[in-house]
């Protein structure tokens, strides 16, 4: 059940970014550019960015910043979400019931 809310939240989110992204092409004739997922978080949190990006580097799994983290991050941001929405929803997928009789 939580999965399927996170499915949805993320969808949501995603669809969001897609209209931001979306509306300066379809308004202003500009070419078509995604932000990503770093830009987004930096416009509306600067600090707590700068803040991961220190304790991740700090830890002993500091490698993961330059490794995983930051490719990820530099991503579009509703390709990512739109991916973690479809994760989700695939985690909290209901399962078919087999019923099994036993003689």
């Amino acid at each position: 059940m939580h999965f399927r809310f996170l499915a949805g939240l993320c969808a949501l989110i995603a669809l969001l970014a897609l209209i931001v992204d979306l509306t300066p092409a379809v308004n202003g004739g500009q070419p078509f550019r995604g932000t990503t997922l770093a830009e987004h978080w930096t416009m509306l949190i600067p600090a707590s960015f700068e803040g991961a990006k220190r304790s991740v580097a700090a830890s002993p799994v500091g490698f993961l910043w330059a490794g995983v983290i930051e490719p990820l991050l530099n991503c579009t941001s509703f390709v990512v979400l739109s991916l973690l929405a479809l994760l989700f929803g695939y985690i909290g997928r209901r399962r078919r019931r087999i019923k099994l009789f036993a003689n």
